[in-house]
């Protein structure tokens, strides 16, 4: 038994075989590229929020969690101050027991349980295990040439019978955008361990 291929004539009609006419083919590209342009024109702005955001949630978790401890922590629960030049209340350090053992772990532990963020040259910065806003080894977490951060405030309100609030402040812009991509975050924090 032998295999051989049955030969169409030319003439005849192939129905089984379609594809894409070469309109229906640049309109695909057409679309494909419109969409591209506009991910790579949003992107830049979507990462911007998304930092912005998650740095300003990250303060208020520590915020919410300054000064609680399992047991009977002896050291700095929070200072507010700001680095020498800036704005008052432009820095805060704060501290938790992290890892709940019942003791704050110091400045020079490698797993410090002290926390600070602060406002120097329209740059928010983040440092663990730094006991003064005036300290060296501080990390940049938001970039000068992309935000600059025009006002960073925190606010110790009084005590209430909910515990203690903090008011934090955020006003920064994109200024490598036209027009200025502006925000502003306002919020207040409950703190129940202080």
């Amino acid at each position: 038994m032998s295999l051989r291929r049955k030969r169409v004539p030319l003439n005849e009609k192939q129905t089984n075989k379609k594809g894409f006419t070469l309109i229906e083919l640049l309109l695909a590209l057409s679309f494909g590229s419109f969409i591209i342009l506009s991910s790579a024109k949003i992107y830049p702005h979507f990462r911007y929020q998304t930092k912005f955001l998650q740095e300003s949630f990250r303060l208020d978790q520590d915020l919410r969690r300054a000064g609680f401890c399992n047991g009977k922590c002896l050291g700095m629960i929070l200072r507010i101050g700001q680095y020498p030049g800036e704005m008052k209340n432009s820095c805060i350090i704060l501290s938790y027991d992290l890892n709940k053992n019942g003791k704050l772990e110091g400045e020079q532990h490698r797993e410090s349980e002290y926390f600070g963020y602060r406002l120097r040259k329209s740059v928010l910065e983040i440092q663990r295990g730094q006991l003064h806003c005036s300290g060296h080894g501080w990390e940049k977490i938001s970039d000068p040439q992309e935000i600059k951060i025009t006002h960073f405030s925190i606010t110790q309100l009084p005590k209430s019978r909910l515990g203690t609030l903090f008011k934090t402040d955020f006003f920064a812009n994109n200024h490598t955008k036209k027009p200025p991509i502006q925000r502003e975050i306002n919020s207040v924090i409950n703190n129940k361990n202080l």
